[in-house]
């Protein structure tokens, strides 16, 4: 068993619909637990741990927290800090920054890079003999955390992608003029979102055509794809992903001449329909509208997935019963057990394996002409955004204030002195 102590968790990355759920499944989990003594929020992630800017977590107003399934963003602040090897004064002021507030378990909710962050702390808590859990909580709306069958967030992001889209098409069909619409949807080296998108399908106003990174794109290849549906119908449909890359390694968005990075060294996405337009607009001389959902996508709370809220709560509360019983360096992740009925149980993965590894479609997943996805991924996607019966208690319904607008939860945050 871990030392009793206080809880720190913390988020990090890009936010999802459903990463404050988590915070509220983590906090009710914690609160159960003998072993926890106070519970903390870092105010920013592993920099707001640095810059020592920790509030109390279970101080807050608890009617706020009820507010937590319908409110986007990070609600306990993110960020997108890299923790260097080498920056020894980092992992020394973490540690007195613990030492002094007695955190004996550490969860830390985000994506690849936030896995690594847990990763490096776990081995330099241990170097050090400092006795601290430290937990992975997966979230991202990319799905490329290995390990876990599915990653909370992505499903979210899936129901907003598919339902929008079939939205924006059935509008683009009330004419008669022909016109293609180009999707941009999100997805870093891996095209599980993209590929979600097929689900719209399902509406009747979904993608025809589907394009995804585990595939070297082909300008020419699309051309002719297009041009073979224009002798079929006068409203073509297609889905790309951000990180679509050309056979010579570039991303299509370099064709602008462009290339920027973020902090952690990726190179920032965004711009491949526009592009992808102009493209086609030259060479068939037809309407084409470029739509980029960009952080739509991940926002949409109104759209949220019950199996996804339920699952960010679980997932969370899984993590700290991990954590209490003495286990560290690992991720709580998600093992499905069937389809019909979906179900999935909880697990423990080696953080090891997880920190900076990517996740991609499966080939067998993919079609083989490159644009579109087979009927086995909608098997895997389509459980993932239907409703399940004891879903009701984490999916609240929609709060309004008194001029129809959402309400939001709001934390006060009042930093620890």
């Amino acid at each position: 068993m871990a030392t009793k102590g206080n809880l720190l968790y913390a988020q990090s990355g890009g936010p999802t619909a459903v990463i404050n759920t988590s915070v509220w499944g983590a906090l009710q989990a914690a609160r159960s637990c003998a072993a926890v003594g106070d519970i903390y929020a870092a105010y920013h992630g592993i920099q707001g741990v640095l810059d020592g800017e920790l509030f109390d977590l279970a101080a807050e107003d608890q009617l706020q927290f009820a507010k937590m399934p319908h409110t986007p963003g990070a609600v306990l602040g993110s960020c997108r800090y890299r923790l260097q090897q080498e920056a020894t004064e980092d992992y020394q002021k973490i540690l007195d920054i613990f030492r002094r507030r007695n955190i004996r378990y550490f969860l830390y909710n985000g994506g690849n890079d936030s896995m690594d962050t847990c990763n490096k702390l776990h081995h330099f808590f241990q170097e050090q003999n400092y006795e601290c859990a430290v937990i992975g909580v997966p979230k991202t709306i990319d799905n490329d955390l290995v390990l876990t069958d599915h990653s909370p967030g992505f499903a979210s992001s899936v129901r907003c992608v598919s339902t929008l889209m079939a939205e924006v098409t059935v509008d683009a069909c009330s004419y008669t003029t022909p016109q293609i619409l180009l999707f941009e949807i999100m997805g870093r080296n891996a095209g599980w979102l993209t590929a979600g998108s097929a689900l719209a399908r399902l509406s009747g106003f979904g993608p025809d055509l589907i394009y995804l990174p585990e595939r070297t794109f082909s300008l020419e290849n699309f051309l002719r794809d297009v041009e073979n549906l224009q002798a079929q119908k006068p409203h073509i449909v297609i889905a790309v992903s951000e990180s679509l890359r050309l056979a010579d390694g570039r991303y299509v968005k370099e064709l602008s001449g462009t290339k920027e990075h973020d902090v952690f060294g990726h190179e920032q996405m965004g711009g491949a329909a526009q592009l992808l337009a102009a493209y086609l607009k030259k060479n068939l001389h037809t309407k084409v509208r470029a739509i980029e959902f960009s952080l739509v996508q991940r926002a949409a709370c109104h759209l949220a997935s019950q199996v996804d809220l339920y699952e960010a709560y679980h997932v969370a509360e899984y993590a700290v019963k991990l954590a209490v019983s003495g286990v560290s360096g690992k991720m709580a992740a998600l093992q499905r057990q069937s389809n019909q009925p979906y179900q999935v149980d909880y697990k423990a993965v080696d953080l090891d394996a997880v920190a900076n590894a990517e996740k991609k479609l499966p080939s067998s997943w993919i079609n083989a002409a490159g644009n579109d996805v087979t009927d086995e991924f909608i098997s895997y996607c389509l459980p993932l955004i239907s409703n399940r019966e004891d879903a009701g208690r984490y999916d609240v319904p929609l709060e309004l204030t008194d001029n129809g607008l959402p309400c939001f939860a709001y934390l006060k945050k009042q930093l620890l002195l």
